[in-house]
């Protein structure tokens, strides 16, 4: 497969703002990639250069080898949410502060991070967790309400977890396990939650056309 976009050095201000400060990216023919970020990070500048509604500062794109603020061509660009980025993108951008701090397959992403597993239930009347706290892998247990949750690392963990409450004589239900996601791995890096936050997913149209660009939100 060829490059389908090619973005290399791109920077763009506003006054004093830089809302892009020296992005450089490729998307392969056929790929689905997205970019996700905090308000501000700098996202939509960097896709408004792409399809050439803004001209950057300093810095080149190349879409199907072609200049958008020179040549036509169609492009496809459509809003989804975290989840849906995780789902399906063959790769992804974590943009802040006009920087991509991180862009890898999303299942790398959540790889690099190392985050814990979290197992979730409900237990019935008072106990103690001590022998959760102290269990290999376990990291920290937390209580909400009547729910408790179990952090920790290691394929053993979610076994572990419900043989020490049965040898404890505790009541659950409601047992869950919860994998780390890639809203996780853009907390650790942003500092910041993506919840009702979108990312950007944009795919080539193959079509190309010449003396007019087609933008479809």
């Amino acid at each position: 497969m060829g490059i389908a976009v090619e973005v290399s050095d791109l920077h763009k201000s506003y006054g004093p703002v830089r809302a892009v400060d020296g992005v450089s990216f490729t998307v392969e023919e056929g790929e689905i990639f997205g970019m996700v970020g905090p308000n501000g990070a700098g996202k939509t500048t960097t896709i408004e250069c792409v399809e050439g509604l803004r001209r950057p500062d300093r810095g080149t794109v190349r879409v199907l080898g072609l200049d958008p603020r020179r040549d036509g061509y169609e492009l496809r660009l459509t809003t989804h949410y975290m989840e849906e980025a995780e789902r399906l993108c063959d790769r992804v951008a974590i943009i802040d502060h006009g920087k991509i701090v991180a862009l890898d397959t999303p299942e790398n992403l959540i790889r690099s991070l190392g985050a814990e597993q979290r197992v979730v239930f409900t237990a019935d009347g008072e106990w103690d967790d001590t022998p959760l706290r102290g269990m290999p892998g376990v990291t920290r247990v937390e209580h909400i309400g009547e729910r408790t949750v179990v952090y920790g690392r290691g394929e053993g963990l979610v076994g572990g977890v419900v043989g020490a409450l049965e040898r404890m004589g505790v009541r659950f239900r409601d047992l869950r396990t919860e994998q780390p996601t890639l809203e996780d791995v853009f907390l650790a890096l942003t500092g910041k939650e993506m919840r009702e936050l979108a990312t950007r997913q944009f795919e080539i149209r193959t079509r190309i056309h010449t003396g007019f660009t087609d933008q479809h939100g």
